[in-house]
């Protein structure tokens, strides 16, 4: 999508091109990433967590549920990489298996949280007024609230699972998403192209969405791929305090909850789980680092 507004594209005499906003969605190519250090690293990271995630839907080594694969604390060897864990099962396969909840959980998260921010952001952004005065006043609320406190209390009150753990983050990413976004609308909404399209006649949903919006989704793009970074921390952390995905199931939270309770007779435990989180964590913010200089020349940062 452009992020140059129609109006733009059609032509407005006394439209001066400093009013209109720079950069864009359509700067992402293949080329651009290739070409840019971190977005190539972030990139690369990713999809091995992504393709270990896939893979991990229809095989792994073992059977990640059943037990005895092994002796009891195997360590790390050549039959399995990352040893077995207390009931005798394979860590990998687990590491695999727990790849689909963790990364659909935040996943499901940022798509929730994405949707309901853009929308209560736009709506205060681009009315204003009273409307701007009450939303503002929610969304400071809930930012004040610790984010992790209240997916914890939630997840609670659901009780424990990965729906829940996906629709408390939605709770908490939520007005994340709507002040930025109300911020980005702010900043646009009195613009001479703006101000063009009302007069030309068009409707107030048109101008948001047609005019509007497409400024914005460069500044979503860098929040979506930190939304999804924090996703997969907070699932790890929620997991971690078996708020999470209950045994035997597993998840990344889960099995680093599992390793710890067998730290000092089985130091490996942990590690396959913790090694994974940081990967996917440090990838997705390259990526989304990267993202923000592609679609920003202005950050000054297109080639680092």
């Amino acid at each position: 999508m452009s992020t140059v507004p129609r109006i733009a594209r059609i032509g407005m005499p006394g439209l001066r091109v400093r009013d209109l906003p720079t950069g864009g969605v359509q700067a992402i190519t293949f080329h651009a990433i290739v070409h840019h250090r971190r977005a190539l690293l972030g990139a690369l990271l990713t999809a091995i967590v992504l393709l270990i995630g896939v893979v991990g839907s229809f095989w792994t080594p073992y059977d990640p549920m059943t037990f005895d694969t092994g002796p009891a604390f195997t360590p790390p060897e050549l039959a399995h990489p990352m040893g077995t864990d207390v009931y005798g099962r394979d860590i990998l396969s687990r590491v695999m298996a727990g790849a689909q909840v963790s990364l659909l959980v935040s996943a499901g998260a940022v798509l929730g949280s994405l949707i309901f921010g853009t929308i209560i952001g736009l709506l205060a952004g681009y009315l204003g007024g009273f409307v701007d005065v009450v939303l503002t006043r929610i969304v400071d609320i809930m930012l004040a609230i610790p984010g992790l406190v209240l997916a914890l209390g939630l997840v609670t009150l659901l009780r424990p699972s990965a729906f829940s753990v996906s629709v408390a983050l939605i709770a908490v990413y939520t007005w994340q998403f709507a002040r930025i976004v109300r911020s980005s609308v702010v900043a646009v909404r009195h613009r001479p192209y703006v101000e063009a399209a009302k007069g030309l006649g068009s409707s107030g949903l048109s101008i948001v969405f047609r005019d509007i919006f497409p400024t914005v989704l460069p500044v979503l793009i860098v929040q979506v791929a930190t939304a999804f970074a924090w996703g997969i921390l907070d699932e790890a952390a929620i997991g971690f305090l078996g708020l999470g995905v209950q045994p035997p199931s597993p998840s990344w939270g889960s099995l680093l909850i599992e390793g710890r309770q067998y730290l000092y007779d089985a130091p490996w435990l942990p590690v396959g789980a913790g090694a994974v989180v940081m990967v996917a964590v440090l990838g997705v913010n390259l990526l989304g680092d990267g993202l923000r200089d592609i679609v920003d020349p202005r950050s000054g940062g297109a080639h680092l």
